[in-house]
């Protein structure tokens, strides 16, 4: 009697589950999306999967039942909630007979099973069977499936199939078998090659629609095979007959969309154009027909979208004037366009043509352009620059770098990658047209420098020494005079980058100039030690011993003593004031063993210095530049010693101590100059032949790269000025100190004027950034971290 009664109220519970009609689905729905906190929703949603994990485990359920209870799944797996044991049953409504039935577990497969999933085997033999199907509907439903439940190992089995649904009788079924070709084409590529053929003569197709898709299926296969390209230059007259058939309005109605016919299959049929390399007369005057067509309607998204495609297509060929003219024309209507999008796709469109033609731009396309320099979205913006570089010619190079320059700097604060490529286009346009005149492109580098990169600033400075070096012309003189002023008025400003720093003690060791009272004067050796070591001491003045150097002051410190080293080398004399500089400077060199290295081999040379000095300059008529420091000029002592029994030396080898022991010892170092050294160091001075850039190009620097590589990044020091974050606003205390700001670091100078047009504005450009105002410097630096 018992089992009677609990069967009883079983069945109660089935009768009254929520899932006993739609009606119930819905309640329930509603109640689990009316939640009014997450532990409620997850309990209304568990509960009800408990329930509906005993409703599936019933034997006699009926397809409708099934089918709810799949819904619910679906609801349930969208919020989060695993329904794994309803994935089962998706398959098995697949397999019914019943039109609803098969479409409802088609539909709950694809949202439950992933291609790899282990019951997508399971569906194959279905689909298979569906594929053979005489009904269109279910023939349609398996095509689909296809697209989402076959995995690419499983391909083989359903491919034949597919192509032989492509010559089926109604057209709905051919467009589906093409779409799952397509899909099957990204999918595993190799496996369809062969079928191209067969989908490439749907192109005839009397219907439109199987038309279209084949030409999205052609389009994706030229990109995927580089050998497709020869199959498409045969359907050039299909191509143009179909872009007749369209311009000329005799497809359906509803394939007309904002005014243009087909505009999709348009587009598709152009991108299968640029493929074909060969020029063709009907192609050329298809193209032009399509232009003409579709300026009614190039307002629209769509209708611009075409002429784009339409301009990119006649850039592939060697095109007329008339053409040319036509294009630019709608370029310039793109230009003119209050939308944005329009102004963008006519600046792209723009650089594509005169990258390719080498076109000039009349004064009114250069205003048009230069207009969208005041657009007010970035994009725009950057685009324009973009153009600019490209349409750079020698008149208006100076403007046009010049406005790139202004805006990496002001624009691009927090982008750096942007600022990082606009220093590279500004960079080769100087290389491109430099001018030994007003030496412009010597301006443009300084300015440059301080917004470079670690990697590009190594590259700037070099472009800077050898432009300064190069060449014997009489102006060359002028332009070294007006940089020497220039970069000391960096060096005097109250914040400057370590990048500019380094190129002043470089320039002021090589040309041996300074600035002495506003004007600049060859001086004496001790003089150009001297400013080198005070620059240094003002460095060193605010840095923290224990906390460590960084990169930038490393790197700076390092020019120093290789301006130093040169100097001595040249004239073998030195300032006393060198030594207290040398032991004070490798006390802060205790956690980077290379610069402390360069700090101890200078200190030994100095003893011998006039010694070396006398015997190097005879060798190559005093220019010590063009030398090779590979210790070479040596062997004749070494052989000629050997020669005489002696023993070479053999440098007594440190004892081994603690770490205490060794940063003791560097503080109690003696400032005389020590008998010998103790250990070997690798030698920091220039071993390259003909270099002129010092010891950064020398091997063992090289051998030294790797210390770059887990350095911070820069970071503001000297100063409260130099400290201070980026939105902290604080008036300048200490008037007479000044900062350096690591390289790179571009806030540190004031923005220049922006040019106005794209002629050139300033007949010297080093004048005119000498006669900047330095002493109005920004004192707020930004703290790159």
């Amino acid at each position: 009697m018992s089992g009677i009664f609990e069967k009883a109220v079983d069945s109660l519970g089935s009768l009254f589950s929520p899932f006993g009609t739609n009606s119930d689905l819905k309640q329930t729905l509603e109640r689990c999306v009316s939640a009014r906190t997450k532990g409620e929703e997850e309990w209304l949603v568990k509960e009800n999967l408990r329930v509906l994990n005993n409703k599936l485990l019933e034997p006699s359920n009926k397809p409708s039942t099934i089918s709810r209870c799949l819904a619910f799944a679906v609801f349930s797996e969208m919020l989060g909630y695993k329904a794994d044991f309803a994935h089962i049953h998706a398959v098995k409504l697949a397999q019914c007979e019943s039109l609803i039935d098969k479409r409802k577990g088609y539909l709950a497969s694809v949202f439950f099973l992933q291609e790899q999933h282990p019951l997508s085997v399971l569906l194959v033999n279905t689909i298979v069977r569906d594929l053979s199907s005489r009904n269109i509907m279910i023939l349609a439903m398996a095509l689909t499936a296809t697209c989402y439940l076959i995995p690419s190992n499983q391909a083989p089995t359903v491919l034949p199939l597919i192509a032989d649904r492509l010559n089926h009788q109604n057209e709905f079924v051919r467009s589906k078998a093409v779409i799952a070709l397509h899909h099957f084409l990204k999918v595993c590529p190799d496996q369809c090659y062969h079928y191209i053929v067969n989908v490439k003569a749907l192109l005839s197709d009397k219907d439109p629609g199987v038309v279209a898709v084949v030409l999205q299926f052609l389009v994706d296969a030229v990109q995927i095979n580089q050998t497709t390209p020869v199959l498409v230059a045969e359907l050039a007259p299909a191509l143009v007959q179909i872009q007749q058939q369209i311009l000329e309005g005799k497809l359906p109605h509803e394939y007309t969309y904002r005014g243009l016919h087909a505009p999709w299959m348009q587009i598709s049929v152009l991108r299968l154009i640029q493929q074909i390399k060969v020029p063709n007369p009907n192609l050329e005057a298809v193209i032009q027909k399509t232009l003409v067509a579709a300026k009614r309607s190039h307002e629209e998204a769509i209708g611009a979208a075409l002429v784009s495609e339409s301009i990119t297509t006649l850039v592939q060929f060697k095109q007329s004037e008339d053409m040319l003219a036509l294009a630019m024309t709608h370029i310039s209507s793109f230009l003119e366009s209050k939308s944005q999008n329009l102004r963008y796709a006519g600046l792209s469109l723009l650089e594509v043509i005169l990258y390719r033609y080498h076109l000039t731009l009349t004064p009114e396309q250069q205003q048009v352009v230069l207009s969208s320099l005041q657009h007010p979205d970035h994009a725009v913006k950057r685009k324009t620059l973009s153009l600019l570089c490209v349409v750079a010619n020698e008149k208006n190079v100076q403007a046009i770098c010049s406005q790139v320059v202004d805006y990496a700097q002001d624009s691009c604060e927090d982008n750096p990658h942007l600022r990082s490529d606009l220093v590279d286009r500004a960079v080769t346009l100087t290389d491109k047209f430099p001018d030994i005149n007003n030496c412009w492109h010597i301006a443009m580098l300084i300015r440059i420098l301080p917004l470079s990169t670690q990697d590009q600033t190594k590259s700037v400075q070099r472009r800077i020494k050898m432009c300064l070096l190069s060449g014997k012309n009489h102006d060359l003189t002028a332009a070294r005079h007006k940089v020497i002023k220039i970069l000391k008025k960096y060096s005097e400003s109250k914040t400057a980058a370590t990048s500019i720093l380094e190129v002043y003690v470089w320039a002021v060791s090589q040309f041996e100039l300074l600035v002495v009272d506003n004007a600049v004067h060859k001086v004496t050796p001790d003089v150009v030690l001297q400013e080198i070591i005070d620059l240094g001491e003002k460095i060193l003045k605010f840095q923290n011993p224990e906390s460590g150097l960084h990169y930038g002051i490393k790197e700076f410190l390092l020019s120093s003593l290789n301006a130093i080293t040169h100097v001595i080398e040249n004239h073998g004399t030195f300032p006393d004031t060198l030594i207290p500089f040398l032991n004070k400077l490798k006390k802060f060199s205790i956690g980077d063993s290379f610069l402390r290295a360069s700090c101890s081999e200078l200190l030994y040379m100095l003893p011998q210095s006039q010694l070396v000095c006398e015997y190097l300059k005879p060798l190559n008529g005093g220019r010590v530049d063009d030398m090779d420091f590979t210790l070479s000029f040596l062997d004749e002592f070494v052989c000629e010693s050997l020669r005489r029994g002696e023993q070479p030396f053999q440098p007594k080898m440190p004892k081994a101590a603690t770490i205490e022991s060794a940063l003791a010892s560097l503080g109690t170092e003696c400032l005389s100059f020590p008998t010998s050294p103790s250990v070997p160091y690798q030698s920091p001075v220039c071993s390259e032949k003909n270099s002129i850039i010092g010891s950064s190009s020398s091997e063992d620097f090289k051998s030294n790269k790797s210390l770059k590589l887990g350095l911070p990044s820069a970071q503001p020091i000297w100063t409260k000025e130099g400290r201070v974050k980026v939105n902290e606003q604080r008036k300048l205390e200490e008037t007479a100190s000044s900062s350096v700001v690591c390289s790179p670091d571009p806030s540190m100078f004031n923005p220049f004027e922006p040019h106005q047009n794209t002629e050139m504005v300033a007949q010297d450009p080093l004048e005119d950034l000498l006669n900047k105002d330095f002493q109005k410097l920004s004192v707020i630096v930004k703290e790159n971290r």
